[in-house]
């Protein structure tokens, strides 16, 4: 039976509010397909793709009352962990969204067929939408035929834990508890209890992934654009599991000796920000080796789209002559790890070579169509630089990071780089007096108002709450 309670807010997840939808003059025209305006395909380079996911064996399942559906449904008890995610997450109705007539009219508009009940929409969403709607299982295996897909259910339990076909008869026996993550790892169960891996699975989706890319085509049709931070995402989502055990262990594999709160959270973010980078300069990486490029999805929408721009960009601000017809890059994925970059490149060897990686992919695609092949160079140097920095950066540095001097290049001008700022502030500092300055940042951005001074008035509260 499909369930359609909370189906707008699966597309993206909890953070829909802050999600553009672009509309399209003709609502009832085909989105048209853009020409390559290149002469010939670059090259093709290549990185190790992301692995499809493949169907849930259906004779597992994990909601029996003795194993993890026990009743009545609460947080933080993995014996409850089924019935949990089935009442209160909103994975588990990922799949309804798809049959809802905003889902619909983008499926025509795409090119598929324009009846609901014609055999051939179930094979369309299959084909196009269920790897991140409705996929059945690991990302560890082999993909399936799409006709596998079961679109009557979202994202279940194999999604995130692995293929159950290698690991449920060992899973329920008494020795489980006695493996170590590498161990059980051997055996196809993902180590989800490391805040990288829960985060790379997420961002395979939430961020995109060869496979499941949501482009400028789907972008147009009506598809939100993917705005996803980890530590917001986590924080949102209802507990299935022992939230207190999960967040000893995340110290221990991160590094942090002591029981603070603060420092845990800051580190989920910075991981989360890191390893949403990744994912989406390995998705440039991809795009490029395809059609149609440039893929509009990775630039600025407001480049083009001047409706959305905060309210002061309407009424001109200078462009420097080089400049000039050139499409600022979209700054979601990266704005923070930039900012980051920045601040330390004064100091730190590796920050120095993030910024400048950063800036030549910048450049890169910014060319008036952009040369496949030297972004893809230009991606694979930014990711090797990603790789090496960041790891030592300790709450406090990364909070003077946020406060740094309105002027730096990496100040939050745009909206995304903005809302990525506001959101890293409340992560890192938590309940303080920011909060109502905090607040009045987020209206401000939800009205696509002038965010300058609202973003000023929360620099300043935190500059002087970081002064010895």
């Amino acid at each position: 039976m499909v369930r359609i309670a909370k189906s707008v807010l699966v597309i993206v997840g909890l953070a829909w509010a802050a999600m553009l939808a672009i509309t399209i003059v003709d609502r009832d025209a085909p989105v048209p397909r853009r020409v390559l305006l290149r002469a010939a395909p670059a090259a093709k380079r290549s990185l190790p793709p992301a692995e499809p996911m493949a169907p849930l064996p259906r004779r597992y399942s994990c909601s029996a009352s003795r194993c993890h559906g026990a009743l009545p449904a609460t947080d933080d008890d993995w014996r409850s962990a089924a019935a949990v995610w089935n009442a209160s997450d909103p994975h588990a109705t990922a799949h309804a969204v798809l049959f809802s007539e905003r889902s619909q009219r983008m499926v025509r508009l795409l090119g598929g067929p324009a009846d609901s009940a014609d055999p051939a929409m179930a094979d369309f969403l299959r084909e196009n939408c269920a790897s991140c709607h409705a996929p059945g299982g690991s990302a560890s295996v082999a993909a399936p035929k799409p006709a596998e897909f079961d679109l009557s259910a979202g994202v279940r339990c194999e999604a995130c834990h692995g293929d159950a076909e290698l690991w449920f008869v060992k899973h329920r026996t008494a020795d489980w508890q006695n493996l170590s993550p590498e161990a059980k790892a051997e055996l196809g169960f993902l180590d989800t209890k490391h805040p990288g891996v829960r985060a790379e699975m997420c961002a395979s989706c939430h961020v995109g992934s060869p496979g499941r890319d949501v482009t400028h085509d789907l972008i147009a049709a009506g598809h939100p654009r993917l705005n996803f931070e980890f530590a917001a995402y986590w924080r949102a989502l209802p507990r299935h599991w022992d939230d207190a055990a999960e967040r000893a262990e995340s110290r221990a594999r991160l590094g942090i000796a002591a029981d603070d709160p603060t420092q845990l959270d800051a580190a989920m973010w910075r991981v989360g920000q890191i390893v949403s980078a990744k994912a989406w300069l390995r998705l440039l990486h991809a795009r490029a080796n395809g059609q149609p490029w440039p893929e509009f999805a990775a630039y600025d929408c407001a480049a083009c789209h001047h409706d959305l721009r905060p309210q002061r960009r309407k009424q001109g601000n200078p462009v420097s002559p080089e400049n000039l017809g050139a499409l600022p890059l979209g700054e979601w994925d990266l704005a923070m790890p930039r900012l980051l970059a920045e601040h330390a490149a004064e100091t730190d060897e590796a920050g120095e070579k993030l910024l400048q990686e950063l800036i030549l992919l910048e450049r890169a695609m910014q060319r008036p169509l952009a040369d496949a092949q030297a972004v893809q160079r230009a991606a694979e140097q930014a990711l090797q630089a990603l790789e090496a920095s960041a790891r030592d950066l300790d709450r406090r540095r990364m909070l003077a990071a946020l406060a740094a001097d309105e002027e730096a290049s990496s100040a939050p001008a745009s909206w995304d780089s903005a809302a990525q700022w506001r959101l890293a502030v409340e992560a890192l500092h938590g309940e303080s007096p920011l909060q109502n300055d905090l607040q009045r940042l987020h209206n401000v951005l939800n009205s696509r108002g002038d965010h300058a001074a609202a973003v000023d008035a929360v620099r300043r509260q935190l500059r002087t709450m970081l002064e010895p």
